[in-house]
């Protein structure tokens, strides 16, 4: 797809992310919960790894939605209220105002794109997010 991924890097996982998928360089980054913090070495990955894998890999296909080499990312949905009907049933009010609150210093397109990947990274299946990435991103 021309995505990057790199796994526990010394450097980036400072203990204050699980993971960021970045436009700009087309790069994800995996912090796994149980990492050595001096190394970047793969371990078990848990629940929550594989979580910030699906909603970090949603990223990745809100960037492809633009062109991925554009540094531009949008929702997947064209239609808003497709958009707010699937965060809507997928997160709960508590989910819902703590990721508005996390992202309140953004513009809205990333607060609406973070809510979209939080969801799907919830309700979404990973073969679906997979084909996903193959039918929008591949070229």
């Amino acid at each position: 797809m021309g995505v990057e991924v790199f796994l526990n890097d010394t450097d980036l996982c400072d203990g204050s992310k699980s993971g960021m998928y970045s436009p700009e360089y087309n790069v994800i980054m995996i912090c796994q919960d149980d990492r050595i913090e001096t190394s970047d070495q793969e371990v078990e990955w848990t629940e929550n790894d594989y979580d910030t894998l699906r909603h970090e890999s949603h990223h990745v296909v809100q960037d492809c939605m633009e062109g991925i080499d554009n540094e531009k990312m949008s929702s997947f949905f064209s239609d808003r209220i497709e958009h707010l009907e699937f965060v809507v049933l997928s997160l709960t009010k508590s989910e819902f105002f703590q990721i508005t609150d996390s992202y309140r210093l953004f513009d809205n397109n990333i607060i609406l794109n973070e809510l979209e990947a939080f969801a799907t990274a919830k309700d979404v299946k990973p073969d679906t997010i997979s084909k996903a990435l193959r039918g929008v991103c591949e070229k």
